[in-house]
């Protein structure tokens, strides 16, 4: 990146508002004269923009960019500097096409949501902002040029983030496909954010294995918590995905952000909130309530050696040996039961051997999810694949995942009923 001297805060806002104020029409005559914005504009981008949501767009894509540009060329070095001008010019602001003036946030997201198509954009525009920049003043022209709106860096460091994401996500899948204690450490991220991708997962074991919590600074600022300062570089990275966007052969792909968040231990407010516990009789009742499959007692002497609960794919039922009366060994080895029947459905390759450890780990995720003990789980083995290749073991990672997942959805109706009820008694 060419190096740039950056104006002060005070000179840029004095310098901006004086030919902002004194000198509008010739500003902006300046812009249309030396940028035809629609030429500038590909209409892969154009694409991209409005056909990535539903509903139509509250600000043009044309009031975005020429906001940029306007950032670019006077250094506004922050995303709300260039909203105050917007706000207290109204000539500019009628000049970019803004009815009203977005909050930050949606600036940051447009940046991040069109990296790639604002990179194609300001990659043409390079050229342009120098004439302006000598129109406006030729003694700072060159104080100016380049990099001024901090576009190209803020590209060029979310790709890098979006890189070393995959890379650290791949590097972490070996990992848990080599030593069983990482697979373990990962199940436990992993219940911890049960709606987070199996990557996602993988980069906050690397990154931050005791987060709890996380959120970007939109998110804490929503919760009237904040992140402290000496922890804003100390962010963990995650990949989030953007609009959708249309190939060009018509099938539709979805754009990938790196996108950087704290945990809660990082904010002002470190008190994680309370997920409600449910008892064990409650989770046991939610099991049998939502089983896929029926389950039937027999007698100990006709239960197979060593299984106090079994599913039988022949019958397509769940055998519980009568007298089994330890709630939490009911619930671990229910869960794993259960793990086998979805597995087994409709399969004709199912084989239980093979299925084991998937089975196992959705039960010990599920016991983490919901404050059961864990003790009784021994990890002597991690997930394999046929090619050891970070994907194919991500693909395991990814059955388990959406097998714990499907459970705990299928329980989760009976536990809010459980817990309503509960409430409802409190009360009284």
């Amino acid at each position: 990146m060419i190096p740039y001297k950056q104006l002060s805060l005070a000179d840029i806002f004095s310098d901006c508002q004086e030919k902002f104020e004194n000198d509008k029409p010739a500003f902006l005559s300046l812009l249309e004269t030396h940028i035809d914005i629609n030429e500038f504009i590909p209409i892969s981008f154009r694409n991209h923009f409005y056909a990535s949501t539903g509903r139509t767009r509250k600000y043009p894509l044309q009031a975005f960019l020429w906001a940029l540009i306007i950032q670019r060329i006077f250094s506004i070095p922050t995303d709300q500097l260039l909203l105050t001008f917007l706000t207290y010019s109204k000539p500019l602001r009628e000049f970019c096409g803004f009815s009203k003036v977005p909050d930050a946030s949606k600036i940051t997201r447009f940046k991040q949501d069109f990296l790639d198509d604002l990179q194609l954009v300001f990659d043409k525009l390079v050229d342009v902002t120098e004439p302006i920049c000598q129109a406006i003043d030729s003694a700072k022209a060159d104080m100016t040029i380049f990099d001024s709106s901090g576009i190209e860096a803020f590209v060029a460091e979310s790709k890098a983030n979006r890189e070393l994401c995959y890379t650290m996500a791949d590097e972490m899948a070996l990992n848990v496909s080599d030593n069983p204690k990482v697979f373990q450490s990962y199940l436990d991220v992993q219940s911890r954010f049960p709606n987070y991708s199996v990557n996602n997962a993988l980069l906050i074991l690397k990154q931050m294995p005791q987060a709890t919590q996380l959120g970007d600074l939109n998110y804490w600022k929503n919760q009237k918590n904040y992140i402290r300062k000496n922890e804003l570089d100390n962010n963990v990275l995650i990949l989030e995905p953007g609009d959708e966007y249309r190939r060009e052969d018509g099938s539709v792909g979805t754009y990938i952000n790196a996108k950087k968040v704290y945990d809660i231990s990082q904010s002002k407010n470190s008190r994680h909130r309370e997920t409600p516990l449910n008892d064990i009789n409650s989770l046991i009742r939610a099991i049998a309530n939502s089983s896929p499959v029926a389950f039937k007692s027999i007698a100990p002497e006709q239960m197979p050696q060593g299984y106090a609960v079994l599913y039988d794919k022949n019958s397509d039922r769940i055998y519980l040996r009568n007298g089994l009366d330890d709630g939490v060994k009911v619930f671990q080895l229910t869960t794993m039961e259960i793990a086998h029947a979805m597995m087994a459905k409709d399969n004709p390759d199912y084989d239980r051997n093979e299925s084991h450890l998937t089975a196992y780990a959705a039960s010990y995720m599920l016991c983490k999810q919901y404050g059961i003990n864990t003790d009784d789980f021994t990890f002597e083995v991690s997930p394999e694949s046929e090619t050891n290749e970070p994907q194919d073991i991500k693909k395991e990672l990814t059955k388990i995942k959406s097998i714990a997942n499907d459970i705990s959805n299928r329980m989760e109706p009976t536990l809010v009923k459980n817990r309503a009820t509960k409430e409802k008694s409190y009360e009284r």
